[in-house]
């Protein structure tokens, strides 16, 4: 183990959304710091750990969301009540064992996107500076243009603050003062042409490969809804599998809520699978058109492959401002009228896109960035 004053934790939140820019600090940061993981069980991180051979700890899930107490009758009231009692214990097991953790390594820095470990975290990581003259660094990143209650809580702690729209500096006091940034990927990652997607392709998944090396001259339409898949879209699929194929050659990622309907489906132009990746990036390069959900993540590898793309914000969720705010770079679908969706994409998929991301510009805010990070763990 590296000297503990070079340990980083990076705190995780159950879905895949905090490991784009940790992906890009720990390239960064690996040759000079141990990068440990803070997650919980049955997550995107706990098995991205284990795929890659990540240090990672659990901690009990502390979601908040219950706090938001809405009108509701009596059972769901008592329901709700018992949560909280469950969360107050759950929150005070985390705080334990995160200082206990912060004890044993003495990390550096703590690193976070949103997570809901923000609390129990900062708490202990306050506690412990008060006795230390080796403080713990709070660094902050706010992907999404609204900041949930977990990094509006951490952005008062925060020792370096960032966030990626200037729609979170102009509506949040807390992040006024925030650095704006692209949200932290590895930009080499994307820099590949078809043949070398392809190539790399080959090396990873040769069924996959296949589906690209022989498909139709028809355009690809790549979907997927995200960590766990959408029902909703699925269903899509299934609805209007005849004339999507009669278009399309169709990429399909189903998640977890793939059904048995979804397993029936054949065509030699449908390709399904649960999920992707290591294989993730390459298919989305080979890919003519893509819909999927309004998740940061995927918009931000979306704008820099200059992918024409089809956003379908989760209703009633932070996505729909995620929407509102990229409608600039992509055409925005709404769950109201799935009806329309086939007819918007053929009218759109022949048109230009909207928009060309300037990688060069890119890469000089985020080296910027990575150099506030390196003299602030100095």
């Amino acid at each position: 183990m590296e000297e503990n004053s070079s340990i980083i934790f990076f705190l995780c939140g159950k879905t895949g959304g905090p490991f784009f820019p940790y992906k890009a600090l720990s390239k960064i940061l690996n040759k000079n710091h141990q990068i440990i993981y803070l997650g919980v069980k049955n997550s995107f991180e706990e098995k991205m750990a284990k795929d890659l051979n990540l240090k990672i700890h659990f901690l009990p899930e502390t979601k908040l969301s219950i706090l938001s107490f809405k009108k509701q009758k009596f059972s769901e009231f008592s329901k709700s009540i018992w949560e909280l009692i469950l969360l107050s214990v759950k929150l005070i097991l985390a705080i334990l064992k995160s200082l206990f953790l912060i004890i044993k390594y003495k990390p550096r820095a703590i690193f976070t996107t949103g997570s809901f470990l923000n609390i129990p975290l900062i708490l202990s990581v306050n506690f412990f500076n008060l006795f230390t003259t080796k403080k713990v660094k709070v660094i902050v990143h706010q992907q999404d243009p609204l900041p949930g209650i977990a990094n509006k809580f951490a952005s008062k702690f925060a020792n370096y603050l960032t966030c990626t729209f200037d729609y979170t500096k102009k509506n949040f006091p807390n992040f006024k003062t925030a650095k704006k940034i692209p949200n932290p990927i590895i930009l080499e990652d994307y820099k590949l042409d078809l043949a070398q997607n392809l190539d790399k392709l080959k090396n990873l998944d040769r069924s996959l490969y296949t589906f690209f090396k022989e498909k139709s001259e028809m355009p690809t339409l790549m979907v997927f809804g995200g960590g766990t898949g959408s029902l909703d879209i699925n269903n899509w699929i299934i609805n209007n599998f005849d004339e999507l194929l009669q278009n399309f050659n169709l990429l399909h990622l189903t998640g977890i809520l793939q059904t048995p309907k979804i397993e029936s489906l054949h065509h030699k132009n449908y390709f399904s699978r649960k999920k992707l990746d290591l294989q993730m990036q390459p298919s989305m390069a080979l890919s003519d058109l893509i819909l999927c959900r309004a998740g940061i993540g995927s918009a931000t590898e979306l704008a820099i492959l200059n992918k024409k793309a089809f956003l379908v914000p989760l209703p009633h969720s932070h996505q729909e401002l995620n929407a509102e705010i990229l409608s600039d770079k992509f055409i925005i679908l709404t769950q109201d009228k799935m009806t329309s969706w086939l007819d918007t994409i053929k009218q759109e998929s022949n048109k230009p896109i909207k928009f060309k991301t300037n990688l060069e510009e890119m890469d000089s805010q985020l080296q910027d960035y990575y150099q506030d990070i390196k003299n602030l763990l100095v």
